[in-house]
């Protein structure tokens, strides 16, 4: 380490006193003598006067040389001496210096303005891993690398910032120190320059500290803090933070649950709001006692005033949080419901006949227990319980019924509850015939009229409450209705099917099934009676599956089946032909004989798929193709299968867009009055034209849009169009009806389904009386929640059209309570009325019936003049078909109405 400026000048002054000192003594020593010389020669040849003054020149100079080497020698000497002074003073200040750097408890290390280290003390070396002598001379950078500990990128030294900004940096935390060996210190460091007499910066001291251990301590404390939160949250009893005035500073969820208020709400309130007004004062002086340090804490039973008002009992512990200086701050409430225990202790006090009365109702088991731990009472409830009659558990100790080995722990609680007077904890009997139960149980100590100790042992059974945990998880892996397996465990049942299918080369089968026509009969019959329904078909599927299969409801009243090492298709097929007459046999459900078939779709692994997705897919492809070939019948999956589901699913994608991009359009078929021939109204049609598709058929695309719930949107469009083409209409001076239908799925939300109708009558400003709404005989199957949306879109003033009538399960008294205006004569019967006898029966049954029920009649699908001509003879007032007009744009259908008015 460098001397001192002061005394690094001193040092060279006085080196420069001495060598000058000598070199003049040498200078004047050597002119004396040449001069001395000189003047010999010149005076040689004078007189005796001469050379006698000659003598005395001589003599003086010889004195004045003389006294020069003396004088400057003795200048040296002193010089000498005074530099030795200063080299020891040097090293004095030098030690000194050391020993307040290595006195110092952090590391300091001295940098010159070259940034190389000077100086490393104790400290600094041990942390940094570096001895001083070979820090010595080094860029600081070697031995000093610090990174930001939250970036991990390297950070600026703080002796640059000393050099750069010429002040002192002050401390700096965050920062991590890399070590040679490869570990690392988080430090805390400062630096400061140390200024020359001319105030320049002459080095740098930096100052640092290794912080690891209080970072570990910040860590710790937070994780504590988390702890605290989480356990004061979670806690099974209430916690609660009480100011000195009594009021709620913070409380948990447990608390909340005993009191009956919500947290908000005990926050507004004081411990004083919900207690007893018997135990208020005893509350309160406890309370200023162990505020004033009288008390360290203190406990207490007491009763609490449930929101509801009715009383509730509390174990109370409230200790006292204090600041520094031993004020108090707040309190710490613990507080566990003993509302049962107290109830019990209340009743225990009563009279011999009322505690014997008591004892025996009591709904928990009650036993009496001695100080050797044997039964000496018990009531009906632990003989119940246990199964044991009284004088046989009266004759047993406690270790032979409580499932508990280890007799020194039985031993123990018993010595905890005669020193403290209660106990509660959880524990397992085993009844007389070997079952085993969880009980909770709760002991005091009491003393009977003759002195004896006894211990008064309440217990529970809460082998349900154990079981809960297990039903849980059983309820996350099967159907509650059913007990089958739910989607969940098929999935994962599938999953280690198809592994192992594949493993072993074998073949998997999954039968994907619902029951044809279950909605009719859960609207008609109710949802009680298509449960009930779906309990027996789940009981029958079962029966028909092997112990290795899977039977799974997958919702509503879709099934799945997974069948297992099976040899081919064959196997599933007679499955499937098995399931098919065991569901279709009639099923009785409260007297009730009712019929379903099921429709199943089959696919196979591994051929049409390697995983439970695909496969369920695949299977549900195949279902859809079973239904569509006429239910009540089984399909497998095939590849025109696949095509088919991906062009279902390529037009409700591109249906989703075909409103925004105006692809729809709506047609209208005339309806004509039978008995001139003019058109009375028209049905409007929507139609799809697609850029690249063309027209698709609302055939193909209706079924799509009800099974993707993109039948509301389209609906509330054709009611919106519909209602302005027939404003036009009418003040074109046509007083038309123009009829729409309404999808059964929109009637699902009657309230959104009445918004639209009005919002469509009042933005068009169509006279309603010219609207009419075509539903079919489904509907009218669930009159509870179809007679009021029905009576609500008649009271807007649009006429009501029953559609397809004759096909459905409409009955004539449904008819009767719901406001019909119009039937609609299914085409099926009118196509071939002028051929069948029976078709031109039924056709004039229906004629007749709503003619009785006041009602209109439209004839749909009328293709010929003779078919015409035979409704007008059996009294229809107007017909709809290819004889009068297919269903035409909005130009041709205009086109139709001038030619019929001309």
């Amino acid at each position: 380490m460098d001397a001192p400026l002061h005394l690094q000048k001193r040092i060279k002054a006085l080196v420069l006193l001495v060598v000058s000192s000598a070199f003049l003594s040498v200078v004047l020593a050597s002119l004396w003598f040449f001069e001395t010389l000189e003047t010999l020669g010149a005076h040689s040849q004078h007189d005796a006067a001469g050379l006698l003054h000659l003598e005395q020149s001589l003599g003086q100079a010889r004195t004045l040389v003389g006294g020069l080497a003396i004088a400057l020698p003795l200048m040296a000497l002193i010089g000498f001496v005074a530099m030795y002074r200063s080299l020891h003073q040097l090293r004095q200040q030098d030690r000194r210096t050391r020993t307040i750097f290595e006195a110092i408890g952090d590391a300091v290390v001295v940098v010159n303005t070259r940034g190389q280290v000077e100086f490393l003390n104790m400290a600094a070396q041990q942390l940094l891993g570096y001895p001083d002598s070979a820090a010595q001379g080094r860029p600081l950078a070697d031995i000093f690398n610090i990174v930001d500990m939250h970036t991990g990128k390297p950070a600026p030294s703080p002796v640059d910032k000393v050099l750069h900004l010429g002040q002192t940096v002050n401390l700096t935390n965050g920062l991590q120190l890399r070590r040679p060996d490869g570990s690392h210190l988080i430090i805390e460091d400062s630096a400061a320059p140390v200024l020359d007499e001319q105030g320049q910066i002459a080095a740098v001291v930096m100052v640092f500290r290794d912080v690891s251990r209080r970072y570990a301590m910040m860590r710790e404390l937070d994780h504590e803090r988390k702890l605290y939160t989480q356990t004061f949250n979670q806690a099974a009893v209430g916690m609660a933070h009480v100011s000195l005035q009594g009021r709620w500073l913070k409380v948990n969820q447990k608390l909340c649950e005993f009191t009956g208020y919500s947290q908000a709400e005990l926050l507004e309130k004081s411990f004083q709001g919900i207690t007893h007004p018997e135990d208020l004062a005893r509350d309160q002086q406890a309370l200023r006692d162990v505020a004033k340090q009288n008390l360290d804490s203190y406990e207490a039973e007491k009763r609490y005033i449930h929101k509801d008002g009715h009383d509730i009992w509390a174990k109370l512990s409230v200790s006292m949080v204090r600041d520094a200086a031993g004020r108090a701050e707040f309190g710490i409430s613990i507080i566990e419901d003993i509302t049962t225990r107290k109830l019990a202790e209340q009743a225990a006090q009563e009279s011999q006949l009322q505690f014997q009365t008591l004892f025996e109702q009591m709904p928990e088991g009650l036993l009496l227990i001695d100080e050797q731990l044997k039964v000496i009472d018990c009531n009906q409830e632990a003989i119940h319980q246990l199964g044991y009659d009284a004088s046989t558990l009266q004759q047993l100790h406690v270790w032979d019924f409580e499932v508990q080995d280890d007799l020194a722990a039985i031993e123990q609680r018993k010595h905890h509850l005669i020193e403290t007077g209660r106990d509660s904890f959880e524990s397992r009997y085993r009844t007389r015939s070997g079952l085993v139960l969880d009980v909770n149980v709760s002991i005091q100590s009491v003393f009977m009229p003759d002195g004896r100790l006894v211990f008064q042992t309440l217990f529970r059974d809460i082998s349900a409450e154990k079981q809960a945990m297990a039903q849980i998880e059983h309820m996350a892996y099967h159907d509650q209705l059913t007990g089958l397996a739910n989607r969940r465990l098929l999935n994962d049942r599938m999953t280690q099917a198809i592994h192992a299918t594949l493993r072993r080369g074998s073949q998997l089968a999954i039968l994907y099934l619902d029951l044809d026509h279950f909605k009719l009969i859960n609207d008609s019959l109710g949802h009680l009676v298509g449960d009930q329904l779906l309990q027996q078909v789940a009981q029958r599927l079962a029966r028909l599956a092997r112990a290795e299969d899977t039977v799974a409801r997958m919702g509503g009243d879709e099934f799945v089946v997974m069948l297992g090492g099976i040899r081919g298709a064959a196997d599933a097929a007679m499955l499937a032909e098995r399931i098919i007459d065991e569901l279709s046999a009639p099923i009785m459900v409260n007297d009730e004989e009712l019929l379903t078939t099921p429709s199943i779709g089959i696919s196979l692994c591994p051929q049409d798929g390697r995983d439970a997705e695909e496969l369920l897919k695949h299977a549900d492809a195949a279902l859809y193709q079973a239904k569509q070939a006429g239910r009540c019948a089984h399909r497998f999956y095939t590849q025109a299968l696949h095509d088919d589901a991906r062009e279902r699913l390529n037009i409700e994608r591109l249906l989703h867009k075909a409103i925004e991009r105006h692809e729809f359009e709506l047609y209208y078929q005339p309806q004509v009055a039978l008995n001139g021939e003019h058109i009375v109204g028209c049905e409007a049609l929507i139609r799809w034209h697609h850029p690249s598709l063309g027209t698709v058929s609302p055939a193909q695309f209706i079924p799509i849009a009800e099974h993707s719930n993109l039948i509301n949107q389209i609906g509330n469009w054709v009611m919106r169009q519909a209602c302005q083409q027939a404003r036009l209409w009418q003040l074109q001076g046509h007083r038309l009806k123009v009829s729409f239908n309404v999808s059964a799925r929109q009637f699902m939300r009657p309230a959104e389904l009445l918004d639209e109708l009005r919002a469509a009558l009042h933005d068009s400003g169509v006279d309603p009386q010219l609207m009419g709404i075509e539903i079919t005989e489904s509907l009218l199957l669930d009159p509870q929640h179809m007679g009021q949306v029905l009576h609500d879109i008649c009271a807007l003033g649009v006429q009501l059209s029953l559609d397809d009538f004759g096909t459905g399960y409409s009955s004539l008294s449904y008819l009767r309570r719901f406001p019909i205006h119009t039937l609609k004569i299914d085409q099926s019967f009118v196509s071939h009325s002028d051929q069948l006898e029976d078709d031109a029966e039924m056709v004039k049954t229906i004629i007749g019936m709503a003619h009785n029920l006041r009602m209109k009649l439209v004839a749909e699908g009328v293709e010929t003049a003779e078919q015409g001509q035979l409704l007008q003879l059996y009294g229809c007032e107007a017909a709809q078909g290819y004889h009068y007009s297919r269903p035409v744009p909005v130009a041709e259908f205009e086109t139709l109405l001038d030619r019929v008015a001309a």
